[in-house]
């Protein structure tokens, strides 16, 4: 019940940002919308996008914490998932299951907002690009769906080299609890004197 919640959440969220993303830039703004228009919409894409990313994965770390522990743990990994939540409270409290909500807030609130930002800045750079060159409206419209998935994926790629060292941080956390009280930065440079910058 308590995924189906969650995935009904992240469901509501993602429609959200399409709707928004739908208004904005569904169709072409290459004879109309240009300069301040272009940068606002990406710009609301970009905060639409960090706001939802960090809520929505924020709401997931009990489970991520839990489904962590249960994989590096092996007394854990044979226990059935509630019984593992019951031993991890036992033994540290239920604020066990906030470990690493720091590295996530900050990690998804960057990647949702350089993934929604630049996917505008992509899509409407190509489109303007591609009609510069020569291409009709009309060609333009029949390649979209390449444009906007060259643009995503472009964007995605981006996003998680962002994202990238904050996972990092956050499974560190988790796997190890004396971090906790280390928070994010004390985390990172932990991180880093130990395995250098390659550690993240």
């Amino acid at each position: 019940m308590q995924l189906f919640i969650y995935l009904f959440l992240a469901f509501c969220a993602s429609e959200s940002i399409i709707c928004a993303g739908s208004v904005q830039g569904g169709h072409f703004k290459i004879a109309g919308r240009h300069g301040r228009g272009e940068l606002k919409d990406a710009v609301d894409s970009a905060i639409a996008g960090s706001i939802a990313c960090s809520l929505m994965h924020s709401l997931t770390v009990p489970l991520d914490v839990l489904k962590t522990r249960m994989q590096v743990d092996s007394s854990l990994g044979k226990l059935n998932p509630l019984a593992a939540a019951r031993s991890i409270v036992d033994k540290e409290g239920v604020s066990a299951f906030s470990s690493g909500i720091s590295a996530t807030i900050t990690g998804y609130m960057l990647q949702g907002g350089f993934k929604f930002g630049l996917y505008e800045c992509f899509k409407n750079n190509i489109e303007k690009t591609l009609h510069h060159r020569g291409m009709s409206l009309q060609r333009i419209e029949e390649k979209k769906h390449l444009i906007f998935l060259g643009s995503a994926a472009t964007a995605e790629m981006v996003a998680s080299l962002f994202l990238c060292p904050l996972e990092v941080s956050r499974i560190v956390m988790v796997m190890n609890p004396t971090l906790k009280g280390a928070g994010l930065s004390g985390t990172l440079r932990s991180i880093v004197h130990k395995e250098g910058l390659s550690g993240l």
